[in-house]
């Protein structure tokens, strides 16, 4: 357990515990990690990183914006309860078992329909790019920004609404908390392989431009990091990707669905569909 979470916030997962509302801890050796359900003010889906590097999860709000909360805690104070570590060993569990939702769903958490792990779940991006205007006098001095969109195959999508973090999530392969309700293992086997190559971009662009201090763009005097600033340079190659997937280019009131660049000169010409 880290030594930054405040006693009080140890105290209240003390409580969490004794109160019985940790309904589940399962080991899930093949992604290094604790799958955990607490009884809060609703049921939350908790994982507990089972490395030295301690990157746990919860649904809540309170570990959205502090990284760490009484329902992490609990389960931790659970697994020391069991006379378990967070490092999971081969003796850990028998052979036998694994992670799956159908266990979860044997302990009385019927809201667990798919038997699949999270893991595996096939997902898809969506992009936006947003011609954002910084003179409301001058148009040519408009920026483009590249917004995200998550969400599993053929099901709602939500906007990513730090991408900068999101890509982070997405090297490492970790858990992204979309919101307080929507979360989702980047995994690069739930990914197609051109929904990689783009991501990776990305990610090497958002690097980039984090090495220089410039994260987010700036609207209305607020820094907006749902967007990832697109050099000039790179926007017909960007462009050209991002249009493999859902796509949509919006400036001002409109919207369209397909760009196309001109062999003849630099201009690009919208067309929406």
């Amino acid at each position: 357990m880290k030594w930054s979470i405040p006693e009080r916030i140890i105290e209240k997962g003390r409580s969490y515990l004794n109160d019985g509302r940790v309904l589940s801890v399962t080991p899930d050796p093949d992604n290094q990690v604790w799958h955990g359900e607490v009884l809060g003010s609703e049921l939350y889906r908790v994982d507990l990183d089972a490395t030295a590097k301690e990157e746990d999860y919860c649904q809540c709000l309170y570990w959205e914006e502090h990284g760490f909360c009484k329902h992490t805690v609990a389960v931790e104070l659970y697994l020391r309860n069991q006379g378990q570590s967070r490092k999971i060993t081969a003796s850990t569990v028998p052979k036998s078992e694994s992670f799956s939702a159908s266990q979860m769903f044997s302990n009385g958490l019927h809201y667990l329909t798919n038997k699949q792990d999270r893991s595996q779940v096939p997902l898809q991006i969506e992009c936006q790019l947003d011609s954002i205007a910084t003179n409301p006098y001058r148009d040519e001095l408009d920026i483009l920004g590249i917004s995200l969109k998550i969400g599993q195959q053929h099901g709602r999508s939500y906007m990513v609404k730090n991408i900068y973090k999101f890509l982070q999530v997405y090297q490492t392969e970790k858990v992204y908390a979309a919101n307080k309700r929507n979360s989702f293992y980047l995994n690069h086997k739930a990914f197609t392989q051109e929904e990689n190559e783009l991501l990776q971009r990305l990610a090497g662009l958002a690097q980039t431009q984090e090495l220089l201090g410039r994260t987010g763009v700036s609207i209305d005097g607020k820094m907006d990091k749902k967007y990832l600033l697109l050099p000039v340079e790179y926007a017909k190659k960007f462009i050209q990707k991002m249009a493999d997937f859902p796509f949509v280019f919006q400036y001002g009131d409109h919207k369209l669905h397909e760009l196309t660049f001109s062999e003849k000169n630099s201009y690009v010409v919208f067309s929406s569909v």
